[in-house]
């Protein structure tokens, strides 16, 4: 196993468990017959709710585990602390924006900012990847 591997596997496995545990049961009844409708939104279900987070939560889960990895590759103590700065701040933004799907809130304005972080992290996370001796180095033997 290599760094970039490891990474990607730690992180998908992370985000699929973190999903099931936050979402998994609520995405569980959603076989049943009836709709429970979101308080933030009246228009959404929170059955579509939770998947959507799911998916964003997942995929940032992701990225956040190369970020990581990369970090703990760094040979200078302020890159690491930049870039574990960076991985805490961004999920404690995501995390955060999910607060907005509370009664009071708006559920629309909360995924568009939930995707508008993980778009961000995700240019971030490609940067970072693609400028990281430890994982670019790596890269070819994972694609094959």
């Amino acid at each position: 196993m290599d760094y970039f591997s490891s990474a990607l596997a730690i992180g998908l496995g992370f985000g699929v468990t973190h999903s099931m545990i936050m979402y998994g049961s609520i995405l569980a009844h959603a076989s049943g017959r009836g709709n429970l409708m979101s308080e933030a939104c009246g228009n959404i279900s929170v059955f579509v709710l939770s998947a959507i987070m799911a998916v964003a939560f997942t995929v940032m889960h992701v990225f956040l585990s190369l970020c990581a990895f990369d970090a703990l590759c760094a040979k200078k103590w302020i890159d690491l602390i930049w870039k574990f700065g960076v991985v805490v701040a961004a999920h404690l933004l995501l995390s955060l924006l999910t607060l907005l799907n509370q009664k009071g809130g708006s559920c629309i304005a909360s995924i568009v900012l939930v995707y508008a972080v993980l778009l961000g992290m995700g240019g971030y996370t490609f940067r970072v990847v693609y400028s990281s001796l430890s994982l670019v180095h790596k890269l070819p033997a994972a694609i094959n």
